[in-house]
């Protein structure tokens, strides 16, 4: 789709508002930006009180029924008047009495411009706008199926500053407010800006324990700068934020200043992909291997959901893990294999379930020739003791780092059957 005007989102910054006396005029020039660009026909998405015959702080809501994503934009600049502009001053040389923004009488000086810092800028988000998008976001049809976009320009946590010597007070003095309110909504992503660096990172943003909820989490990009000379990098992103039913929020390239020209430098998935052992996440990655996928699928596969359990929070919780299985189906192969022999025997009966458990060894064997022989000392052990002696044994031997890996799965498993669920932290 080829953007228009009407596409393109503004919230305002601290460099957009005037800093006067009068507050009423402080956003006369964003305004006079907004008009300038959609050749004075500000789209209804910039919310307006039309009794009041005004903005609702220039607040944004906007939403795509189609694709069932809604971008909600907050105005968070704010300030504080530290001194009348119409207040007698002295001359910086002469010390006569005098107007700002003029020249001394007396001695021809001109005075400074007024310093930014007498007109303290900070971030806060009025009621006005929470109740106007609140409003906007009830009237969605099925409105917790849109996945929500936040963007905003001051930040609401944080940030070390770069000059060490300079402390920041210019984030959202109202945060709880703000992340109390947009955990009302299915938000995937927030951006903001105005520290000039491009960072990363996921957040809670609502209070599970005290409201008795699952976690909200939401992926926070802060915008860097694409021509500031005190930064570290100059740089922006792309970004790609995905329909509700997929598993992926956003996956964003970020595109860095090198040799006169920007190019990317890297491109982040959030969240990160992990295994979901609870819902059988180890079956899926076998399907990955066509080969290992259709042995697997001739043996009959018995195990308990206590088991699946067991495993989720033993493996499933070490995020290393999660990267192997996804990476190398053999792993999800060789915990299957090894499940099904251990249960086979432990669960229906060495009778029942002898063809199976010789099925299961064999291939063992097969995939894992190099190591069938510690592979079998390990899984055949119920003794934990004698099973860690063979598994130490194992990996001190001159076999290779992917099966000593393999084993260490296979010892991981094997702990998990006994009871032993926390084994991953002394093994990883």
């Amino acid at each position: 789709k080829i953007l228009s005007k009407e596409d393109i989102l503004f919230v305002p910054g601290n460099h957009e508002i005037e800093r006067e006396k009068d507050k009423s005029k402080q956003f006369n020039y964003y305004l006079g930006f907004l008009n300038a660009f959609y050749k004075n026909k500000i789209p209804e998405y910039y919310l307006y009180d039309k009794n009041l015959k005004d903005f609702k702080d220039f607040c944004v809501f906007r939403e795509f029924e189609e694709e069932k994503i809604a971008f909600i934009g907050y105005n968070s600049v704010k300030y504080d008047n530290l001194f009348d502009k119409n207040k007698p001053i002295k001359c910086s040389s002469c010390k006569e009495s005098i107007q700002i923004y003029t020249f001394c009488p007396k001695c021809g000086t001109k005075q400074p411009d007024i310093n930014e810092e007498d007109y303290k800028c900070y971030g806060a988000i009025s009621d006005v706008q929470f109740d106007a998008i609140y409003t906007k976001y009830e009237a969605l049809p099925e409105p917790s199926k849109y996945k929500t976009v936040v963007f905003l320009h001051n930040h609401f946590y944080v940030i070390e500053e770069r000059n060490k010597g300079y402390e920041d007070l210019s984030y959202i003095r109202n945060s709880e407010a703000f992340l109390n309110e947009i955990s009302k909504f299915n938000v995937s992503l927030i951006l903001h800006g105005h520290k000039h660096e491009s960072r990363n990172r996921r957040m809670i943003i609502n209070d599970p324990i005290s409201k008795n909820e699952s976690e909200k989490i939401a992926t926070i990009l802060a915008g860097g700068s694409l021509n500031k000379d005190d930064v570290a990098m100059n740089s922006f992103n792309y970004i790609e934020v995905f329909l509700p039913e997929e598993k992926r929020d956003i996956s964003y390239t970020e595109f860095e200043a090198r040799n006169g020209s920007f190019s990317d430098a890297r491109t982040v998935n959030l969240p990160f992909e992990t295994v979901d052992i609870k819902e059988y996440g180890l079956l899926r990655s076998l399907t990955k291997n066509d080969d290992y996928n259709r042995k697997y699928r001739q043996l009959e596969t018995i195990y308990t959901d206590d088991l699946i359990k067991n495993i989720d929070k033993c493996i499933g919780a070490v995020s290393q893990c999660n990267l192997d299985i996804m990476n190398d189906s053999k792993i999800a192969y060789i915990i299957l294999l090894a499940m099904n022999y251990r249960f086979c025997k432990q669960s229906a009966g060495e009778e029942k379930c002898i063809e199976s458990a010789n099925d299961a060894e064999q291939y063992l064997c097969t995939a894992f020739n190099a190591i069938k022989g510690e592979i079998l000392n390990i899984i055949k052990e119920e003794n934990l003791y004698r099973m860690s002696d063979a598994y130490k044994k194992a990996v001190d031997g001159e076999i290779s780092s992917d099966n000593v890996k393999y084993l260490t799965y296979m010892m991981i498993l094997n702990r998990i059957v006994y009871g032993s669920e926390n084994i991953t932290q002394s093994v990883f």
